[in-house]
């Protein structure tokens, strides 16, 4: 479960390489990896969007349009990234239980 996990965690695929009957546990390891590493990967996405908007509107010729549309961007992935931060603490939970 561990290996599989920490695989998982780093974006690995699984390459079919446990024995036979160990490969469930692996498995579930791995998925709830798999799952660490795409929130993760989501949220340093989403950080850089939000520094590109915060960027453009603090542009001093910006027009009224794009600074609304950038705050309200920001608004939305600010939500998203506290989501996927609740999601983090909840696949920690799960990996405790491991």
């Amino acid at each position: 479960v561990t290996r599989g996990f920490d695989i998982g965690r780093k974006g690995m695929m699984y390459g079919g390489g446990c024995p036979p009957g160990a490969d469930q546990e692996f498995l579930r390891g791995h998925s709830l990896g798999r799952r660490f590493y795409e929130v993760e990967e989501e949220i340093k996405r989403i950080d850089s969007d939000l520094r590109t908007y915060r960027s453009q509107s603090t542009t001093p010729d910006i027009d009224e349009n794009t600074g609304q549309h950038a705050y309200s961007r920001m608004r939305d992935l600010e939500f998203e990234r506290s989501r996927l931060e609740s999601e983090l603490r909840h696949l920690e939970w799960e990996r405790a239980r491991l």
